[in-house]
């Protein structure tokens, strides 16, 4: 099952132009996503796989920063 509030996300993101900061965390079969310190998704159910990570933005330019990958 998967979670979003499109109404919270477009609240707590920043203005064109401004980074958000994000954080994907995965733990068992749940992942979950925060934007800018705030819950904004949660996936259950899922598999978890190892294998390379990757980027996508929706046909618009996009910059990427500060990008960490952490291992507990």
């Amino acid at each position: 099952p998967y979670e979003s509030d499109l109404e919270l996300i477009h609240s707590v993101r920043k203005p064109i132009g401004q980074f958000n900061k994000y954080r994907v965390e995965t733990t068992g079969n749940k992942l979950t996503v925060h934007l800018n310190g705030v819950l904004i998704s949660t996936v259950t159910g899922g598999e978890s796989h190892q294998g390379h990570i990757g980027f996508q933005s929706e046909g618009v330019p996009t910059r990427w920063r500060n990008i960490r990958i952490k291992e507990k």
